[in-house]
């Protein structure tokens, strides 16, 4: 019976390592898009921890301290490659480089040193030992040495780093990332409570629970993957879209997806979060469908639309990675529903004005007037009064008077009797 079950523990390890391999193969996979590096990276620790439990599961006991040796390595370097990974996911990118990365490795590089000499100071285990039941190799309970406890509380110091990061980034986020933020966090928290479990000796000695602990955070992060596409855009990408700006945005990703957006493009579009989120953008904007053809065939689109009785000035630019690759699209929707009312109001006002102005009259080009009666020809080769050609062809009146040159000519005794006057 108890062979069964030691039998059975091994190939749930095995499982457990295939299910881990074929994970690590889905992050290649997606190696360009952003973070899946990182993930890639936090794969390849866990899955060899995985594996190193089951050879040492398997080793002779003479032979078990060496796999102990070697098993420090991934339990140092795993929580190194999983806050790496965070780093990535909050788009903390300085503390990416080779400088802070060879920093945060320093920590796992003594433990090593202090693991394989740890039989002339024991500072990492003492009185160490390993006990053979049945098929499985096992340490017994322990005493452990100062050191041990440095390098366990380094790992638990990234681990709960880890979890304050995504936390903090999550409360800062829109409905997308607080869903990825509480499965990110609970990844994270499963592989440190096997941890203590192991250490509190609460679970079997002959059992290892860090495998399955490694494989339900595989699941949990490749869950987030496939399920909010965790690793298509970092969320210190959503502070472009702050829910209070007045313009409405929303991320396409390169597989035409949408994968944020914020408050004011959900008013226009009339849908919460939870039902566009992950979903193709040319089902959510079925309605435009002259702008989705756009959209489809142009990365870089400037338009006018209508929404009911709201105009909007719609453009569309590339959402690009450091290295210029682009990674989904940018839809900023402007409203400019008062500039267009204006323009209205100043166009009725120009025809209001061209209409007012085609109604006044008004002489020009050359008339042809009689030299000596002053008469002029209209059209139709009538010649008129000057008076009356004016009167018809403009909106002036003409009221009659005499000129002083013309009451000498006609009225000179009448002129005489005025000049008299004035020189008096």
């Amino acid at each position: 019976m108890m062979l069964q079950w030691q039998v059975l523990y091994i190939l749930s390890i095995i499982l457990t390592v295939f299910l881990m391999v074929t994970l690590q193969f889905y992050a290649l996979r997606l190696r360009h898009v952003p973070g899946a590096g990182f993930f890639a990276a936090f794969m390849l620790p866990a899955i060899c921890w995985a594996v190193n439990v089951a050879i040492m599961a398997l080793a002779l006991p003479e032979t078990g301290f060496i796999w102990l040796n070697i098993k420090y390595l991934w339990i140092a370097v795993t929580p190194v490659a999983l806050l790496l990974f965070v780093f990535r996911y909050t788009g903390k990118d300085r503390w990416l480089d080779k400088k802070h990365i060879a920093a945060l490795l320093i920590i796992p590089f003594i433990t090593q040193i202090i693991a394989w000499t740890n039989n002339q100071h024991s500072l990492m285990i003492r009185d160490l030992q390993f006990v053979q039941s049945g098929i499985l190799t096992y340490i017994p309970p322990l005493t452990f040495g100062p050191y041990y406890w440095v390098h366990t509380g380094y790992s638990y110091t990234l681990t709960l780093l880890s979890i304050v990061l995504v936390v903090e980034t999550s409360i800062r986020g829109s409905y997308l990332y607080r869903w990825q933020g509480v499965t990110l966090a609970a990844a994270i928290l499963v592989p440190l409570v096997g941890n203590i479990l192991l250490i509190a000796d609460v679970a079997p000695r002959e059992i290892d629970p860090m495998p399955f602990a490694l494989l339900v955070t595989s699941l949990l992060l490749w869950w987030s993957v496939y399920r909010y596409y965790l690793l298509d855009l970092a969320p210190v990408a959503r502070n472009i879209f702050v829910d209070i700006m007045p313009n409405g945005m929303l991320a396409i990703d390169s597989r035409e997806r949408i994968i944020d957006i914020n408050q004011t493009m959900l008013e226009v579009i009339g849908a919460e979060a939870s039902q566009v989120i992950g979903r193709p953008f040319t089902q959510v904007l079925k309605p435009w469908k002259n702008i989705v053809q756009d959209l489809c065939s142009d990365s870089n689109v400037g338009t006018e639309i209508t929404v009911g009785d709201r105009w909007f000035d719609l453009q569309v630019k590339p959402l690009t990675n450091r290295k210029g690759e682009m990674q989904g699209r940018i839809i900023v929707l402007h409203d400019i529903s008062q500039r267009k009312q204006m323009e209205a109001e100043r166009e009725r006002l120009i025809v209001s004005l061209q209409d007012a102005l085609s109604e006044v009259k008004k002489l020009s080009g050359l008339l042809p007037i009689c030299a000596s009666c002053k008469k002029i020809r209209d059209d139709q080769g009538y010649w008129q009064d000057v008076a009356v050609y004016i009167r018809n062809h403009s909106e002036a009146e003409f009221t009659h008077g005499m000129c002083p040159e013309c009451m000498e000519d006609f009225y000179k005794e009448l002129a005489n009797k005025r000049q008299g006057k004035k020189k008096e």
